[in-house]
């Protein structure tokens, strides 16, 4: 993804001259977050980039939540853990999977990654 907006930023001053609106490269650089990509299947520990979906899933804002998946789903796996482990533990009361599937919706684009593969059903995400 770096490499490709590198590449975007030999393009933007040319972009920019002929339009407004388009988003520095820095600025892109800023809002990449990196994901669960160990291994294939891995979701051992929570990155920024299940932490920024986590967080995106868990917010206020009413409108569907896309998540693409362009090869494995570990990392929302992993942000699905997170919340499981957080909002459905028997002393909090609350319950996770109520909201999630009005709230979110995952369209894959390539191939299941097998291993997280079954989180995502039980979690509202398919």
């Amino acid at each position: 993804m770096f490499r490709t907006i590198d590449d975007y930023e030999k393009d933007y001053p040319n972009l920019s001259r002929h339009a407004a609106g388009y988003p520095t490269p820095d600025y892109l650089r800023s809002i990449i977050k990196i994901g669960n990509v160990g291994y294939k299947g891995e979701i051992e520990a929570s990155t920024e980039g299940s932490e920024l979906i986590r967080k995106a899933i868990l917010d206020d804002d009413e409108r569907t939540l896309y998540l693409q998946v362009w090869g494995g789903c570990n990392t929302i796996s992993r942000a699905l853990m997170d919340i499981q482990a957080t909002h459905e533990a028997p002393r909090s009361g609350r319950r996770f999977t109520k909201r999630s599937p009005r709230k979110s919706l995952s369209s894959h684009v390539g191939s299941r990654t097998r291993p997280t593969a079954p989180i995502l059903p039980k979690n509202g995400l398919t």
